[in-house]
């Protein structure tokens, strides 16, 4: 039997919301306007409308998806990054806006520049290397992932942007698929696996239990990817080069002395997020 719009809108939040989902209305408005094809503000423009009583058991199972904690993103799959849209599933961690500050950064830094070789590393969904595409068109783009999947998706996401003729794509670990390629890059961008082992198992379920570990986790100090990425980019970087990343709340004062100290990179610009942390670091190749 239909019913009303609305009522399944506060029914469904208070639900998620008892159950402890953060920003339960949310949620179900985002699943609502996916199953009915509205806007938010067309969900609530007609206090009569109705929902069919398919819709409305199509709506439960995604409930029932919400409340397993399996992210929000996923049971949508899609999600916006930058201003554009991507299929988002398990095969990539979820771009998260924090992420956005490493694209931000890069773009300010090849402003009215053209041709110049920029890699995506640890590409994941290809969230940065498309949003970067996107805004600054010509230059060359290249993205690589150690996860088959991960390039999969990333090359699914570049298409549904029309974007595929401006990347390529590339499988493997670090700059092995570089290797025996004649190619220096300019810029280096990454959102590497910075989490320590031992704190995967405190890490909210609908993180820990749906999205990608190899995407997340690096050794007993969540600085394996880093360090090796810092040990090996000299090689593959022009002069001058840059090589932005994303770092964990706790690391900035670590890989800071590091790279001063211990590699051939002097430090730019440390970036704070929107919770005011720490979190992306700008690194430019010696003379």
């Amino acid at each position: 039997m239909p019913v009303k719009l609305i009522d399944i809108i506060n029914s469904f939040d208070k639900i998620l919301d008892v159950a402890g989902v953060e920003a339960p209305r949310q949620n179900v408005e985002r699943m609502l306007e996916k199953i009915l094809g509205l806007s938010k503000v067309d969900l609530y423009l007609d206090p009569k409308r109705q929902v069919s009583d398919e819709d409305a058991a199509q709506l439960r199972g995604l409930i029932d998806r919400r409340l397993n904690n399996e992210p929000l993103q996923y049971i949508l799959g899609e999600t916006e990054f930058y201003g554009i849209r991507l299929k988002c599933d398990r095969r990539a961690l979820i771009p998260r806006p924090e992420t956005e500050f490493v694209v931000s950064k890069g773009l300010n830094l090849i402003k009215d520049k053209k041709g110049l070789n920029i890699l995506d590393l640890a590409c994941g969904s290809g969230n940065i290397s498309i949003a970067m595409a996107a805004s600054s068109p010509y230059q060359n783009y290249y993205a690589s992932d150690l996860s088959l999947d991960a390039v999969s998706l990333a090359r699914e996401n570049a298409e549904l942007n029309d974007l595929a003729d401006r990347i390529e794509f590339h499988q493997g670990n670090l700059f092995e698929p570089f290797k025996k390629k004649d190619i220096v890059f300019d810029m280096i961008l990454a959102n590497p696996p910075y989490i320590k082992e031992s704190e995967l198992a405190k890490l909210h379920e609908q993180v820990r239990k749906y999205e990608p570990q190899l995407a997340l986790t690096s050794g007993q100090d969540g600085m394996d990817f880093i360090r090796q990425m810092l040990t090996e980019a000299p090689e593959y970087l022009n002069r001058r080069a840059y090589l932005i990343f994303e770092v964990a709340f706790d690391q900035m004062d670590t890989i800071r002395d590091l790279a001063e100290n211990e590699t051939k990179f002097d430090v730019v610009e440390v970036v704070e997020d929107y919770s005011g942390i720490e979190r992306v670091i700008v690194l430019r190749m010696g003379e």
